[in-house]
């Protein structure tokens, strides 16, 4: 049988769910160690996001809540408005009076930064620049990995956190490849001061919907100075290399920016014309087809986040599942530590506790791209979250895994 004991833990990828995971492992009294391909230094800008009820609670619970506060903002709607300035959609996004928290507006490589130093003051190590290769070999009492320089190391459990292009999720499904939508979406930043707003109770941040589709202005808050304006648009798939090539054409991409220009009013017009070149960025939305696992046979090597079940960016869903998944499987590893239940039993377990909500989101993560999609016309309503989707906000990761070892 195997050990029900882990003392060495190996996190491939130091974005929001490893360094999450690796947080909550060191309050279970847990090493772990972090390997991340990327080099060590500051991230570039990689867009804002929206941390609502549910990945703050998962936040506050272990520690990291005033931590990516101080780099955000409250928030607790997302507004849509037409091109001729009437708001037509409001969609609560948190509400400290009915779930404990509002939603936090924050850029993404903001709330890794934070993580990061979160990691370093509990002295979690990080590892930067060891890309994961492969796996060598696997047993019920651990797992061997190699990484590109040819260093191995044996550990009582790897856990795959390394993302859309997960390279651990392909030791366990070799065929499984991320599908594209079709959809690419194209962001720059703007001096917020240079946005022509038409009143000046006009909401940012905001969607401005019409027939050319949707754009986004999301400074962080009212007194952020910075406006990431950003568009989507359908887009021929490409390879690895032309999508790179994509990201660094900013003349193509300020074009790709620019589309249906003379459609948008004086606010969308005036934060394009002020976008700053040098900041443009691109990314393709991609999303993971439902896995039959997330973990392998023996069980020490398990995949989650946007590794196991990437999602498209609607909804204000990813980073939140991602928490989620992060502190359950943390939570369930120190139980099983203390012999509350064996590995795997609350492997099974726990797998089918996150695919359960899992499911769930993706039927809203559809509702509301439809909506957007019924959305684009003038007068037409934006995407809404109705009354009775308030369960999205409402889990308590930290009740369900005590439930489950009380049971």
């Amino acid at each position: 049988m195997a050990l029900d004991k882990f003392n060495n833990v190996a996190i491939v990828g130091a974005g929001i769910a490893g360094l999450t995971l690796a947080v909550v492992l060191k309050q279970q009294n847990i090493h772990c160690t972090i390997y991340e391909s990327r080099p060590d230094g500051p991230l570039p800008f990689s867009g804002p996001l929206t941390l609502t009820p549910n990945g703050l609670r998962v936040a506050d619970a272990v520690g990291l809540y005033g931590r990516l506060r101080s780099h955000g903002s409250d928030s607790r709607y997302a507004q849509s408005m037409s091109i001729d300035y009437k708001l037509i959609g409001k969609r609560e996004i948190g509400n400290v009076e009915k779930y404990g928290y509002d939603a936090l507006r924050i850029y993404r490589h903001s709330t890794i930064e934070a993580l990061v130093q979160a990691a370093h003051d509990l002295e979690i190590p990080i590892r930067y620049g060891k890309k994961f290769s492969n796996i060598v070999s696997e047993s019920e009492q651990g797992v061997t990995i190699a990484f590109a320089d040819g260093e191995q190391h044996t550990f009582d459990l790897v856990v795959g956190a390394d993302g859309l292009h997960s390279k651990v999720r392909k030791h366990l499904f070799p065929d499984a490849k991320p599908t594209y939508t079709g959809r690419i979406a194209v962001a720059a930043l703007a001096p917020t001061s240079a946005v022509r707003l038409p009143t000046a109770d006009y909401p940012l941040p905001s969607s401005v919907i019409g027939k050319a589709g949707h754009v986004i202005l999301c400074p962080n808050g009212p007194d952020d100075p910075i406006c990431p304006v950003a568009t989507g648009c359908t887009f021929d798939e490409l390879d690895r290399e032309g999508w790179e090539r994509l990201g660094s054409d900013k003349g193509r991409l300020r074009s790709i920016l620019r589309q249906n220009y003379d459609q948008w009013n004086q606010v969308v017009q005036s934060a394009i014309d002020a976008a700053d070149e040098d900041t443009l960025l691109m990314w393709p939305f991609y999303y993971i087809s439902p896995l039959p696992t997330w973990r392998s046979n023996k069980g020490r090597i398990v995949i989650f986040g946007d590794a196991a079940h990437a999602l498209p960016p609607v909804g204000a869903l990813g980073a939140n599942l991602a928490l989620e998944d992060a502190h359950s499987l943390g939570l369930l590893l120190g139980g099983v530590n203390q012999g509350k239940r064996q590995w795997a039993t609350g492997l099974s377990w726990w797998e089918q506790y996150r695919r359960a909500r899992l499911e769930k989101v993706i039927s809203l993560t559809d509702e509301l791209t439809k909506k957007r999609q019924q959305g684009s016309g003038p007068g037409q309503p934006a995407a809404q979250l109705n009354t009775e989707d308030a369960w999205v906000f409402e889990l308590d990761v930290a009740r369900d895994i005590g439930e489950f070892f009380r049971t």
